[in-house]
C-alpha cells in the first residue's frame, strides 16, 4: 500500500467502504479490538481478518494478501527496521521510546485515539493485602531496573509499574470505553 499517514488510511477507507483489510492476531485480540475501535472513531469499515497468531497475520501483510495490520510493536518493528513494513503510528497515548519519531495515532489525524495492549502480574483472589502490596512492590522496583527496561524494551513493552489500585482502575475504565464501542458495533466478542 502507497500509504504513508493515518490521514491517506482514513481517507482510502472512505473512498472503499468495506473495500480495504487489515490482519490481526486473533478475534478478540489487542489487534482486533484496536482495529474495531479506529473503524468506529474514523467512520470507516475496514474488515479484520483474524488470523491464528501474530506470525501468520505479519506473513499475510508482508505478503500482500492483507492491506495493512494492526500489531504490537515487539512483532513488527523487526520488520519496519528491515523495510518490509512501514509503521504509520502508535496506538498508545504517548509516542513509543521504540519509535521516538512515530507518532501516535491521536496525533497524525485520528483525535482521541487510544488502544494499548495491557499486561499485568495476577494473583488469586484472597491473597493477603500485605502479600500482594510486597510483590507489587518487588516486581515495580525491578521493572524500574535498567536490566528490566533493556528486556521489555528490545521485546517491544515499555514497562509503566503501578499500584494494583490503579490498575483496576485501568481495566474498569477500559472494559467501559471497549465494550462501548463493542456494543455499538453490534459485537458479541
Amino acid at each position: 500500500m502507497p500509504l504513508e499517514t493515518v490521514k491517506q488510511l482514513i481517507a482510502l477507507a472512505k473512498a472503499r467502504p468495506g473495500g480495504m483489510n487489515v490482519s490481526v492476531g486473533g478475534p478478540g485480540s489487542s489487534g482486533d479490538l484496536g482495529a474495531r475501535l479506529f473503524n468506529h472513531m474514523a467512520g470507516v469499515k475496514i474488515v479484520s481478518i483474524p488470523y491464528k497468531g501474530t506470525s501468520p497475520a505479519l506473513t499475510a501483510v508482508m505478503s500482500g494478501e492483507v492491506h495493512a495490520m494492526f500489531g504490537s510493536a515487539g512483532s513488527v518493528a523487526p520488520h519496519v527496521a528491515g523495510g518490509r513494513l512501514r509503521a504509520l503510528a502508535v496506538g498508545s497515548a504517548q509516542r513509543s521510546q521504540l519509535a521516538p519519531g512515530l507518532p501516535t495515532i491521536s496525533e497524525a489525524g485520528l483525535p482521541g485515539y487510544l488502544s494499548e495492549a495491557l499486561h499485568a502480574l495476577f494473583a488469586p483472589a484472597g491473597t493477603p493485602a500485605a502479600a500482594i502490596a510486597l510483590l507489587n512492590k518487588e516486581v515495580g522496583n525491578y521493572l524500574r531496573s535498567q536490566e528490566a527496561q533493556g528486556i521489555f524494551l528490545k521485546a517491544g513493552i515499555e514497562p509503566s509499574p503501578g499500584t494494583p489500585e490503579e490498575f483496576t482502575a485501568i481495566m474498569k475504565s477500559e472494559m467501559e470505553r471497549i465494550g462501548a464501542v463493542l456494543k455499538a458495533a453490534g459485537s458479541r466478542s
